[in-house]
């Protein structure tokens, strides 16, 4: 059945669209709520799907909001409550939340690897731990100057999710995530670039037209080279699946040795 892909709206959490050949993904500040609403999530998928069989489309964008990412609308599953470090009570609620982003973000993280068509993603602003994590698995990443990445797994007494555990050693060496991981609390958008975590840094002001530019720009790549040079980059992930339920596992374990507490 044709979908259609015409302009349309996910709102509150997404606006999408298709400019040029690229299928647009605005993301709002409420983009974290949608995993929570099962309606949206599946339209959403549906959407993604449509765009990528679409003639329409050659290329993906997805274009962040400045605090859609931030470490303050992460908390949200866990009412701010462990921005408190050392925090020992959660809800069961709260259990669950944690829970239910992971298997989200895995889920989005397969579409994208096999997703036929390029996918790109433009962020800004301040980037909580488990969005580096799911942004190393899209084809580009663009950043406007002002991106912080946070890493803060001790903080939050909760290992890295959304596969930063698994994506971060294929990009900088065991050494390097190892070191990230167990020390680094910040890294800014020049850090990143000189690691190679992203592949541009640009203005803020100029983030949204220099991404859709560079996705009209990657788009007249022939859509059966770009289709060969995932799948054979996918190959270099054979362990995507077992990483997914290991650290399913440990989040599990995590979230267990926390107390319950009732909702106030």
């Amino acid at each position: 059945m044709k979908k259609n892909l015409s302009l349309t709206s996910l709102e509150p959490f997404i606006h999408f669209e298709i400019r040029e050949g690229v299928a647009v993904f605005r993301l709002t500040d409420d983009i974290i709520d949608m995993v929570l609403d099962l309606k949206a999530m599946v339209k959403f998928l549906d959407t993604f799907e449509a765009a990528e069989k679409s003639s329409e489309v050659t290329a993906m964008l997805f274009l962040s909001s400045k605090s859609c990412f931030s470490p303050g609308h992460a908390d949200m599953f866990l009412e701010k409550l462990k921005r408190h470090q050392g925090s020992e009570y959660l809800t069961e609620g709260q259990k669950q939340g944690v829970i239910l982003e992971e298997n989200a973000m895995w889920r989005f993280i397969r579409k994208v690897r096999g997703c036929s068509k390029l996918v790109l993603i433009a962020l800004q602003g301040d980037v909580a731990t488990a969005f580096l994590g799911t942004s190393l698995a899209y084809d580009l990443r663009i950043v406007g100057e002002d991106t912080v990445f946070h890493i803060r797994c001790h903080e939050s007494g909760l290992p890295p999710i959304g596969g930063l555990a698994y994506f971060l050693p294929l990009y900088l060496g065991w050494g390097r995530a190892n070191r990230i991981l167990l020390e680094t609390t910040k890294i800014d958008a020049k850090q990143a670039f000189d690691l190679g975590l992203v592949d541009d840094v640009v203005a803020t002001d100029d983030l949204a037209e220099i991404s859709l530019t560079r996705a009209r720009e990657l788009a007249h790549t022939p859509p059966e080279s770009i289709r060969g040079v995932k799948s054979l980059l996918n190959m270099h992930l054979p362990h995507l699946e077992a990483s997914f339920d290991a650290e399913s596992k440990i989040i599990a374990t995590a979230l267990n040795r926390f107390r319950l507490r009732k909702p106030e």
